[in-house]
């Protein structure tokens, strides 16, 4: 099958949004001087691997100022983020940096991850946010990392959610827990 590179015109360094238009097969964005591999869920006898997107060197900025302008909207359900080794991953946007309405993301890799939502989160889960592997994320906003079920910090992963306010807490579960079980750090 292979890879589709969406590169003719679209590039993604100004928002990526695989909400509203998810791709069916593995489809590569430019994104600065980097790129996004989004690669579909896989079932197989053994189950269903849920879709994942990949960050290597990407660099998103989304400036529009109307609401939902987010830097990466996520495809709703399980999806996995995985940061690729010693690439370090820029997202930015004037309402949420990296977002998804109603899935529970799980982030990995061993990469790094900033993410900067000005108006509302730099990461928004709409179901569970797990954070695992080796990841090293920096979010900064007035809510910096919120989920509507569990905050799970797991691995050796560290987390600095970067408050821009003294309004809100800089980790939000609305209706979970959070569970620090990393051997990494945590600020915030």
């Amino acid at each position: 099958a292979g890879v589709n590179f969406a590169d003719t015109g679209a590039n993604a360094g100004g928002g990526l949004d695989l909400s509203s238009s998810t791709p069916t097969a593995a489809t590569c964005y430019k994104a600065g001087s980097g790129y996004v591999l989004f690669t579909p869920a896989v079932t197989s006898e053994n189950g269903t691997t849920p879709p994942t997107v990949t960050l290597h060197n990407a660099a998103i900025n989304n400036t529009a100022a109307t609401a939902n302008s987010n830097a990466l909207a996520l495809p709703s359900g399980n999806v996995t983020v995985t940061l690729d080794a010693g690439t370090v991953n820029t997202l930015s946007s004037n309402y949420y940096g990296l977002y998804t309405a109603n899935g529970s993301p799980t982030i990995g890799g061993s990469g790094t991850l900033n993410v900067t939502g000005s108006a509302v989160n730099g990461i928004h889960a709409g179901g569970s946010l797990t954070i695992q592997d080796s990841a090293v994320i920096t979010a900064t906003s007035k809510l910096p990392i919120y989920a509507k079920g569990n905050i799970l910090v797991n691995g050796s992963s560290s987390v600095n959610a970067v408050k821009t306010d003294g309004l809100n807490p800089a980790l939000e579960s609305a209706d979970g827990s959070v569970t620090l079980n990393t051997t990494g750090t945590v600020s915030a």
